[in-house]
């Protein structure tokens, strides 16, 4: 089910309105899965440990594309000897091929794919930009406890009176 169009997505970055069905999906798939959950990186890939994505490239590989996988040479990195990816083998930029799949606003695919988001989050932001469509479920452990207020400012929302 899509969200009906909303007057403050009317605007030259406004994107289709927002799948709310399939982002539900992908963060429910993250959620039972966090083990292949890593929002740090669009998609790594470690020797031994799999294949982890952040919630865009967990759409993007649900869709089925090809990365572009490159190797992490950075000898100081605790990432050292493992590849990322942040391209398509067409050359497309996962974030953008996600926002897309999910009919995000340029800003709001900002604060969904924040690399910085938790679990909680992630979930908190979609709330907020799908009109209260998406709820936070209650086996999600908030990390915050001043209502919030980490999720509204990534989300770019006014505080709320209470907690959700």
């Amino acid at each position: 089910m899509r969200t009906q169009p909303r007057p403050d997505r009317l605007s030259k970055l406004a994107a289709p309105d927002i799948d709310v069905a399939r982002l539900r999906k992908e963060l429910e798939y993250v959620t039972a899965h966090r083990d292949e959950h890593e929002q740090r990186f669009w998609a790594l890939r470690r020797p031994g440990c799999g294949t982890s994505h952040c919630l865009a490239g967990t759409v993007v590989r649900h869709e089925g594309l090809a990365l572009d996988w490159e190797p992490i040479t950075d000898p100081v990195s605790q990432w050292h000897g493992a590849d990322s990816a942040r391209r398509l083998t067409d050359g497309r930029e996962i974030r953008g091929v996600a926002r897309d799949l999910l009919g995000l606003t340029t800003f709001e695919a900002d604060a969904l794919f924040f690399a910085e988001n938790d679990l909680h989050t992630l979930w908190c932001v979609a709330e907020h930009i799908t009109g209260g469509e998406i709820t936070v479920p209650p086996e999600v452990p908030s990390e915050h406890s001043d209502l919030c207020t980490t999720c509204r400012v990534v989300a770019g929302m006014r505080p709320r009176l209470s907690p959700h």
